[in-house]
C-alpha cells in the first residue's frame, strides 16, 4: 500500500475515530477479510474504543500489508500486550508491514513511561508524543480545525488526542502548527 493511500485512509478514519476512556476488552483475533492472507489487520484488543473492529494475532503479522491500531486508551493497550507481542509488532513493521495509528494507536507507536516501565512500539525513533495543547487547558473533547496540505481546513472530533512533534513529516497540523498527522519510515515499514 503506498503512502498516499495509507495517509488517505488515515484521514478518513480520523473523521470517525477518537481516543476514549477504557472499556471492557474484546478477546477475539480475526482478520478483516475472508481470504487466506488478508492485507489489513485491525487491532481490537484491550484498551481500544468500543466501535473499532477486530484484533491481533501477533505471530502471523508478516502476512499483512497494514496493521491498524485505533483510538482508545494507549496505557491500557500497552499494558495488555506482552513484551513479546510488542516486540513482534515492532519487528513486523520494521520488516515491511505498514502501521496506521489512530489517536491511541499513534501514542502507542512512540515511547512512554507507565508505572516506571518503558512502553510503546518505539516505531518513531525513541520519540515520546504528548497530548495536543488544548488538553493542558482542561479541554478533553472539541471540534478542532485540522489543516492538510492545500486542502480545506476541516473540523474534526478530538478527544484527548496526541500531537506528533519530533518525528516524521507533518501531513496535517493543528491550529497552533503542531503536527496532527505525521508519516515516516520505521525500518522497511511505513508509519502514519
Amino acid at each position: 500500500m503506498d503512502r498516499c493511500a495509507v495517509s488517505g485512509f488515515f484521514l478518513a478514519a480520523c473523521l470517525f475515530c477518537a481516543c476514549s476512556r477504557p472499556r471492557e476488552p474484546l478477546k477475539s483475533a480475526l482478520p478483516l477479510a475472508s481470504t487466506s492472507a488478508p492485507p489489513v489487520l485491525l487491532f481490537n484488543g484491550e484498551g481500544t474504543s468500543p466501535n473499532d473492529v477486530t484484533a491481533l494475532d501477533s505471530s502471523r503479522l508478516q502476512v499483512y500489508r497494514l496493521l491498524i491500531f485505533p483510538g482508545g486508551n494507549f496505557l491500557t493497550i500497552g499494558s495488555a500486550l506482552t513484551p513479546i507481542a510488542t516486540a513482534r509488532i515492532r519487528t513486523a513493521v520494521q520488516g515491511g508491514v505498514n502501521y496506521l495509528g489512530i489517536c491511541a494507536g499513534g501514542f502507542f507507536a512512540g515511547r512512554y513511561l507507565h508505572e516506571g516501565v518503558e512502553k510503546g512500539l518505539d516505531l518513531a525513533s525513541g520519540t515520546r508524543f504528548r497530548f495536543y495543547g488544548i488538553e493542558g487547558g482542561k479541554v478533553r473533547k472539541a471540534a478542532v480545525p485540522i489543516a492538510c496540505g492545500n486542502g480545506p481546513v476541516l473540523e474534526q472530533y478530538w478527544e484527548d488526542g496526541p500531537q506528533f512533534t519530533g518525528w516524521g513529516t507533518a501531513v496535517c497540523t493543528y491550529p497552533d502548527g503542531n503536527p496532527a498527522i505525521v508519516e515516516g519510515a520505521s525500518g522497511k515499514g511505513w508509519v502514519v
